[in-house]
Parts: structure tokens; C-alpha cells; sequence
């Protein structure tokens, strides 16, 4: 089975007032992938430069 369509099953557990994945609103093109949009945005937020220095203020 896909990865993908995996992860969106697992949509269906989520709150009624959870934001889907379908209903995410993207500001530039990508190109197609096996992530959801949700997934692709975490890892850009993980991977950033800044990560780091948010964990340092939240739990330092």
C-alpha cells in the first residue's frame, strides 16, 4: 500500500475541528511527492536553521 494513502487514512482519527490535509492552502507549486502537505511543512520547520533556537527558548 502507498505511504501516502496511509497517512491519509489516518485522518480520519483526528478531531472534527483538525485541519485536513486536503483543505491546506499552498502559496508556491510543488512538485508531486509521497509526503502530505502537513509532513512536508514539519520537516522544513525541523531542518531549519532556527529549530534549534526555538527548543533553546521553549525548554531552556
Amino acid at each position: 500500500m502507498d505511504i501516502k494513502k496511509i497517512m491519509l487514512q489516518r485522518e480520519s482519527l483526528y478531531s472534527k475541528y483538525a485541519t485536513k490535509d486536503e483543505e491546506s492552502i499552498r502559496l508556491d507549486e510543488f512538485h508531486p511527492d509521497i509526503r502530505p502537505n502537513f509532513f512536508r511543512d514539519i520537516d522544513r520547520i525541523i531542518h531549519s536553521e532556527f529549530y534549534p533556537y526555538i527548543l533553546y527558548k521553549i525548554y531552556g
